[in-house]
């Protein structure tokens, strides 16, 4: 399917890469339709919106800055999204990226889960 994005344009990405949020992300509830993108530079991963071409999040594995991070969410809100075990999910942070690059940070405490 043809996507529109933020960062590289008009794109083809596989159907497989849409993401369906039934209730959005936090701050962004009323868009639910993305699609989860590689980044130019790894290992960073875009989570653009379907819906706001400008709504994009840059995103990367918390395992990447934190080797003994461990996903934390009640067993209920795993099950409502299909996943029987955090281990079974994957996760990501979504990254600030300030005008100094040396400053950027990653959200830990709202994970995107998939």
């Amino acid at each position: 399917m043809r996507v529109a994005t933020k960062a590289y344009g008009a794109i083809d990405v596989d159907e497989r890469q849409k993401i369906l949020f039934p209730y959005g992300i936090l701050g962004f509830e009323k868009l639910r339709d993305f699609v989860l993108l590689d980044a130019a530079q790894a290992p960073f991963y875009w989570l653009q919106s379907l819906e706001v071409v400008e709504i994009a999040f840059v995103l990367i594995s918390p395992r990447v800055f934190h080797a003994g991070y461990r996903l934390e969410v009640p067993r209920e809100e795993i099950e409502e999204i299909g996943i029987d075990s955090p281990d079974k999910a994957l996760d990501f942070a979504i990254v600030t990226v300030p005008d100094d690059p040396k400053q950027m940070s990653a959200n830990l405490q709202g994970p995107i889960i998939i």
